[in-house]
């Protein structure tokens, strides 16, 4: 029983470390998603607008919290002067948001 109480706890950390990498890898693909679609727009480092807001510190500082759900809908459907980017798969967009809430 002990062996198998041992071999579950070395499943969950493996579990654990491969999730941390996955978020690590979605972190970076939602950077490189970023840079081609919205960075002419949104500036990274401000909070400053540019075309369109800042992102530094949006999701952490913003008020209210931005929902995924309302970004993901204005990223698929445009607002105001943003354009839809419906081209953008489910996929995509997570990352973008998961890279989003790091700034």
């Amino acid at each position: 029983m002990v062996g198998a109480g041992i071999t579950g706890m070395l499943a969950i950390r493996s579990a654990a470390g491969s999730n941390k990498a996955e978020s690590t890898q979605a972190i970076r693909q939602g950077q490189q998603t970023f840079a081609r679609y919205c960075a002419s727009c949104h500036s990274i480092h401000s909070a400053a607008s540019l075309t369109g807001p800042g992102f530094k510190g949006y999701f952490s500082n913003h008020q209210p919290k931005p929902s995924d759900i309302i970004v993901r809908a204005v990223i698929a459907k445009g607002k105001g002067k943003m354009p839809a980017f419906g081209n953008l798969n489910k996929t995509q967009t997570d990352e973008v948001i998961a890279y989003l809430k790091t700034l």
